[in-house]
């Protein structure tokens, strides 16, 4: 899975994410997905771990990666990335709240229509006028 979020709130733009049902639901166990031999020649078992905190909208991920020289595990390796899902009534209130008035929302860069099974949101906001 490949998300890219920005960071850096402009005049014009803000690209944000919200989990769609298929994240939301991925079992708490660990889920083998893939494996690859490395440029030591080890086999590399890569496995994913997710969990939803509903509470304060966070889904924690963490990869898993065995490297094994003939069947014996020789290390393992994990990282861990938490992901904080916006919504878009979320997203029109922060906007509010920091200058910025929400123009439109869109189901991704070619600015489809939002709707439940959207992956990304591209916000177009313009800064108010400060009085």
């Amino acid at each position: 899975m490949k998300t890219r979020y920005s960071t850096t709130l402009k005049t014009m733009g803000l690209l944000s994410s919200f989990p769609s049902v298929v994240e939301l639901l991925q079992p708490v166990e660990e889920q083998h997905d893939h494996t690859f031999v490395d440029q030591n020649n080890r086999n590399v078992k890569v496995s994913y771990k997710m969990e939803y905190d509903p509470i304060n909208q966070i889904q924690h991920y963490k990869t898993i990666r065995r490297f094994y020289q003939q069947e014996e595990l020789q290390e393992e390796k994990v990282t861990t990335i938490d992901l904080r899902y916006t919504y878009p009534q979320e997203i029109e209130k922060t906007l509010a709240l920091n200058g910025f008035k929400l123009l439109h929302c869109f189901d991704g860069w070619e600015e489809k229509p939002l709707n439940p099974d959207c992956y990304s949101i591209v916000v177009v906001c313009q800064k108010t006028a400060r009085l």
